[in-house]
């Protein structure tokens, strides 16, 4: 792991995203307390106990430099969500520019053929 790195954990049935500062603390945007907020924290914070893993993107847009500094003016900002603006939207951002999470896209594609398939059954 290095500086500049989008970084992911596994939790549960999600994995948790944020950007490494290089310094041994970690930018996420995270829902605590019902109020989301992107703050700085330490790697064991972010870590949780889990295997923290470098999120490898061949489209990354960014020096290292760019990543921490669009991960760090966005600390204090509110206005988590799921599905349009999670943890994973804004690694994702800071190192492509892209506000993009395959949790929710893979997810949003297995409740729909979930949702097709249970239609199909029940027809039948």
């Amino acid at each position: 792991m290095a500086y500049g790195d989008h970084l992911k954990v596994q939790r549960f049935i999600y994995t948790h995203h944020g950007i490494d500062c290089g310094d041994g603390s970690v930018i996420e945007f995270a829902p605590k307390r019902s109020v989301g907020m992107v703050r700085r924290v330490s790697m064991s914070d972010f870590a949780e106990g889990g295997q923290v893993e470098v999120v490898e993107h061949p489209d990354r847009a960014y020096s290292r430099n760019m990543i921490v500094w669009r991960a760090k003016r966005r600390i204090g900002e509110m206005g988590w969500s799921l599905l349009r603006n999670n943890c994973e939207h804004f690694a994702t951002w800071c190192v492509t520019g892209s506000v993009e999470s395959q949790q929710v896209q893979q997810g949003l594609v297995f409740s729909v053929l979930g949702l097709a398939i249970g239609l199909l059954l029940t027809r039948g």
